[in-house]
């Protein structure tokens, strides 16, 4: 009959296991709430200063610029077009962060990051019953339940 495993070792493993897959979402799902929120931040600039010239300098300077750069069509016409594709990547940027709570989901995860590794110190140095170790796996593991093993961010 084969020995069974330790049930402090195979606990180990297991939360050690789910540290893995939380820093592997932390590390997709965190540069890209970067790329978003910088989009958002730098779309929703752009849209302002885009607007700037057509509304500062009026109908005689946007006619000039026309003219200067030989334009077909009004220069207006293509700033304020500019600017509109631009708010809208910052708003639907924007959306997306918020919509898919990536701010919270985030934290949660380093949070329960966080709580894993001192339970799997706890586990190491025999600091902790089994009972008592295995009710924390299954309370920082639910923080997290939006994150499965293998899948991506």
């Amino acid at each position: 009959m084969p020995a069974q495993p330790d049930p402090r070792q195979a606990l180990g493993s297991r939360v050690r296991a789910r540290r893995a897959a939380i820093r592997a979402w932390i590390h997709r799902a965190g540069p890209r709430a970067s790329r978003l929120t910088n989009l958002s931040i730098v779309g929703s600039g752009l849209s302002g200063l885009l607007t700037i010239g057509p509304a500062a300098g009026g109908p005689s300077a946007t006619a000039a610029i026309t003219k200067a750069l030989s334009l077909d069509a009004p220069v207006w016409q293509l700033l304020c077009g500019a600017a509109a594709l631009s708010s809208f990547a910052a708003s639907t940027a924007l959306l997306l962060i918020k919509s898919h709570d990536v701010s919270g989901r985030l934290a949660r995860a380093e949070s329960a990051d966080v709580k894993l590794e001192g339970l799997e110190l706890s586990l190491e140095l025999d600091s902790v019953d089994l009972s008592r170790a295995s009710e924390l796996y299954t309370q920082a593991s639910a923080e997290v339940a939006f994150i499965r093993e293998g899948e991506s961010a």
